[in-house]
């Protein structure tokens, strides 16, 4: 499937603010099942960008816009062919990426609540596979998605107490449970294209989870669709949790209050574009 995406982020300032510095996570990966044919990234006010590679290898665009303004908008396009696989083959993984992917992160610790309900909902004679899906229907027959239930600062063990949340949230305790039996799991940002939804909608981004099942490679496994991910996924970034793989973070200087709006386009690349109201 050729998927062409469309990702406006606008930040609006009441007052002018100056020495605005960021990173951008924007760029879809090249590899593993996933090609892409073509990426654009625009600024306004225009300025470059500088292109580095995190350790986890994700792209990220480096950006400093000086002069004072009320606005920034940032426009990511891009066409991906994506494939119907939902394993990243490897055989193993590293020393430094089993302590990275097992142990707690930000939003991701680790506690007794997550460990006692991985237990109860995992059989005592499955393997890794096996174990990393019962989690993912625990999580769907369990949790409820509810947008506003949360914020961008919940963790695992919150959302855990909570018994809702979005994707992000189901993706973090689909990663915690995983690590608490000792699997490793790593969060990965993207999109979702739905043919239900309409071209233009900011549920379009999207995060799920990838869980390392030894001799195979990274299982990539959604808990808000409760599915192995297919061709309607697109994977931008991947790392420990949300803090890694964030689309977009950054500072400036001035008292300006600032005020964000995201505007997220996606639609089959062979089909005409339409306008929603």
């Amino acid at each position: 499937m050729k998927l062409h995406i469309e990702h406006e982020t606008v930040f609006h300032y009441n007052e002018p603010v100056c020495e605005a510095v960021g990173e951008v996570r924007l760029q879809p990966y090249d590899h593993d099942g996933q090609w892409l044919i073509n990426f654009r990234l625009a600024l306004d006010p225009p300025t470059g960008f500088e292109r580095i590679t995190d350790r986890f290898g994700n792209a990220i665009h480096c950006y400093s816009v000086l002069p004072p303004h009320h606005q920034l908008t940032i426009t990511a396009q891009s066409l991906v062919e994506t494939s119907n696989t939902p394993l990243l083959a490897a055989t193993a993984i590293s020393l430094l990426e089993r302590h990275e992917f097992c142990t707690p992160s930000k939003f991701v610790p680790l506690n007794d609540a997550l460990a006692d309900f991985a237990r109860q909902h995992t059989p005592s004679d499955a393997n890794a596979e096996a174990s990393a899906y019962a989690l993912m229907h625990a999580i769907a027959n369990n949790f409820v998605y509810e947008r506003g239930s949360t914020d961008i600062s919940t963790t695992a063990d919150a959302v855990l107490a909570g018994g809702r949340g979005v994707c992000q949230d189901f993706a973090h305790l689909l990663i915690a449970l995983c690590r608490s039996q000792g699997l490793p799991a790593r969060y990965v940002s993207g999109y979702f294209y739905d043919p239900a939804l309409p071209p233009e909608t900011v549920l379009a981004s999207h995060a799920w989870a990838e869980v390392f099942v030894a001799g195979r490679g990274w299982l990539a496994l959604d808990p808000t669709h409760n599915c192995a991910i297919g061709p309607q996924y697109v994977r931008v970034a991947v790392g420990r949790d949300y803090a890694d793989a964030a689309p977009m973070h950054g500072v400036y200087q001035g008292s300006g209050h600032e005020t964000l709006k995201v505007r997220v386009f996606i639609r089959v690349a062979d089909m005409q574009p339409t306008t929603t109201p």
